[in-house]
């Protein structure tokens, strides 16, 4: 299905080029405008000049996915976008501003941190930093168990996540909208076969 979809993208019906550096994002020209369109499997955002080359292109790109078997395109057109695959998209007149907060809460309330804890401050400022500047020798010095060994499901157990699942969720925070916390999320990935108590710890602070 995605080698179909990829061979149609590349047609002459449409001329997409994908970029040097990211091959999710295509580049063409069609009608005479060129036009973006950024895709992850069979989810397409489109970046063209008016809404009616959009319409037209989604419009072509659905006929030509259209099996014989089925009624209508295999996908909906649902108009200026606001949201891609856990991206936050706002449009205005002079910029287009990308977040993940959305998705931030959404990690934030599956593992039930939508309110302060005991040792936090409500509307307290945010720190500079996603870790303190004396966490990281700690880090380092701290050993802890290893996954799978009782001590380790103590450690999930006490703080109530698992350390992998968090991280992966952080992660796809730093690669998408927030390059802020790369520096924490992957030092604390180093430890993610073993982590200590501090690194649980450190791990939630970053969330």
């Amino acid at each position: 299905w995605e080698q179909h979809i990829s061979t149609l993208l590349l047609s002459p019906d449409f001329n997409f080029r994908t970029t040097t550096h990211d091959k999710s994002i295509y580049r063409g020209e069609y009608h005479g405008c060129t036009i973006f369109l950024l895709r992850q499997v069979d989810d397409f955002a489109l970046a063209a000049p008016t809404e009616a080359i959009a319409q037209s292109v989604f419009t072509r790109l659905g006929q030509l996915l259209q099996l014989p078997s089925e009624s209508s395109p295999p996908f909906s057109y649902l108009g200026l976008i606001h949201d891609f695959n856990g991206v936050d998209v706002h449009q205005h007149r002079d910029r287009i501003v990308l977040s993940c907060e959305s998705y931030i809460d959404r990690v934030l309330r599956s593992h039930g941190w939508t309110t302060p804890g005991h040792d936090e401050v409500p509307d307290s400022p945010k720190p500079q930093s996603p870790l303190p500047l004396d966490a990281i020798p700690t880090m380092y010095a701290t050993i802890g168990f290893p996954e799978h060994t009782p001590e380790h499901q103590a450690l999930v157990d006490r703080f109530g996540f698992n350390y992998r699942t968090l991280l992966g969720e952080l992660l796809y925070a730093y690669v998408t909208c927030r390059p802020d916390i790369g520096y924490a999320v992957i030092t604390l990935s180093k430890f993610s076969s073993a982590p200590a108590d501090f690194h649980f710890a450190m791990l939630k602070k970053v969330a």
